[in-house]
């Protein structure tokens, strides 16, 4: 066990960075609840040995007499300097060969963004990226040559995400990406970001792609793995549909029913007078769409949707903007887009059309 050698004046022993002695050589082993409790045990403690050797008792000899002698926290503590420390730490939770966080550093990372979002009822993203045919590249080019493509992986990535985001180095060519207080629309925006950036990046042995899957969630989440496996999912889909893509998997986003109803309708993408594409939907709800299609349409996409009801000859038009693609559903033939309706161009009388006009046919 390690304790940073360090002198801490005894008036703001109380206050040292959240009771950092404590939670430095505890934290594996008990809860944040209870290293608080054993803090303010350690601050009596020192202060009776303060009373009892009739001087001042520094904060790591309190540290280390109660922990180890009191009660046997610790066994074999070892002091050394915070330079030290700091060392070992960064160490301990930085992928050697490209800077960006590990394994240990994405659970520790998602654990706290988990209840992050249980608390505060906020939703979070993570994004995994996986660079396409990079085994080929190392096997035409070697490892060398490989390393290098991470290194300037690492670097593109880190460059074009936010100041909170969080990158990982997750194992082999396989980056994540921990993006927290993030909606869908948003975190789509990062991955296709990054995805561009390095579709534009000139290694020195050729170019280079990412297959990206995507994920979003709110409280209902339990565990980090959950999400986790909702992104490699997507992950899986956006190799499966040709790499160099991104693909999405997202869980309780929805706060409208969806309602499963075929309607043909006409796209266009460039407005009222650009080139039309015939579509049908494949579910509606109060603020957007799924539409089946020919041609698949990119993220962030917006168009001009008509909608026809043929038993009544009525006709319903609203401004949409492609939010999801290359979504897979059973029994399904063609391009599934999901569109989000951009409702300040509609009023609710409008929507009240929609459903008599549509819905209740």
């Amino acid at each position: 066990m390690i304790i940073p050698n360090t002198h801490i004046d005894s008036n703001t022993f109380e206050k040292y960075d959240e009771l950092a002695l404590v939670s430095l050589m505890l934290e594996d082993r008990y809860e944040e609840q209870q290293i608080q409790e054993i803090t303010e045990r350690i601050i009596k403690h020192r202060k009776f040995l303060c009373k009892k050797l009739g001087r001042e008792v520094g904060p790591v000899v309190a540290v280390c007499d109660y922990c180890t002698n009191i009660h046997q926290l610790v066994i074999h503590p070892a002091i050394i300097s915070m330079n030290q420390l700091r060392h070992l730490q960064e160490g301990s939770i930085k992928d050697e060969l490209t800077g960006c966080g590990n394994r240990r550093f994405l659970k520790e990372e998602i654990n706290r963004e988990v209840e992050r979002s249980r608390r505060s009822g906020k939703p979070y993203s993570l994004i995994i990226a996986d660079i396409d045919h990079f085994k080929e590249y190392n096997d035409n080019f070697g490892h060398h040559e490989g390393d290098e493509v991470l290194k300037e992986t690492a670097d593109i990535l880190q460059s074009r995400c936010r100041r909170i985001d969080r990158l990982v180095r997750y194992g082999g060519d396989e980056f994540v990406l921990i993006c927290p207080n993030t909606e869908p629309d948003a975190v789509l925006f990062v991955a296709e970001r990054l995805r561009k950036a390095v579709e534009k990046h000139q290694f020195k042995k050729g170019k280079l792609t990412l297959s990206i899957g995507v994920a979003t969630c709110k409280s209902s989440y339990l565990y980090w793995e959950n999400i986790f496996h909702d992104a490699d999912l997507a992950l899986y889909r956006a190799k499966q549909l040709g790499r160099n893509r991104v693909c999405v998997r997202a869980n309780d986003l929805r706060h409208h029913p969806r309602f499963s109803v075929q309607i043909p309708l006409v796209l266009q993408p460039g407005g009222a007078h650009s080139d039309t594409q015939r579509a049908v939907t494949n579910n509606i709800s109060r603020t957007g769409m799924g539409v089946i299609s020919d041609v698949a349409f990119s993220l962030q996409t917006n168009v001009l949707a008509t909608l026809y009801n043929q038993k009544k000859k009525t006709i319903f038009r609203v401004e949409a903007t492609a939010v999801r693609t290359d979504i897979e559903y059973p029994g399904i033939k063609g391009k599934y887009t999901g569109f989000r309706f951009n409702s300040h161009n509609i009023s609710d009388a409008d929507f009240e059309y929609f459903w008599a006009s549509f819905l209740n046919h």
